[in-house]
């Protein structure tokens, strides 16, 4: 996961670090700037996603949180909720 997060970044942010570096002087911001700057930007959407996607463990508790998920995937819509046993241990010490 942090190897395709890492390539992730230096596909977004190279290009725009790429112009910075080339095109130091230049008065104003250029087509190539503004157009790697917008690349760059997509990248805070695709982190979160990549991130979403790759680690199980997130993607299984969001779609537990989800209200489509638990509409499609419950057995009986009036089974009671029933709590780990590390959630009744912490809810047990506050006691």
């Amino acid at each position: 996961m942090f190897v395709v997060l890492l390539v992730a970044y230096v596909v977004f942010w190279g290009p725009l670090f790429t112009v910075i570096l080339i095109q130091p002087g230049v008065n104003g911001p250029s087509t190539a700037y503004e157009m790697s700057l917008h690349v760059a930007f997509a990248h805070t959407f695709v982190n979160p996603t990549l991130i979403l996607v790759l680690h199980k463990e997130l993607r299984h508790a969001s779609s537990n949180a989800s209200c489509c998920y638990t509409l499609c995937n419950s057995q009986e819509p009036d089974m009671p909720f029933e709590p780990s046993p590390a959630a009744s241990r912490l809810n047990r010490s506050y006691l």
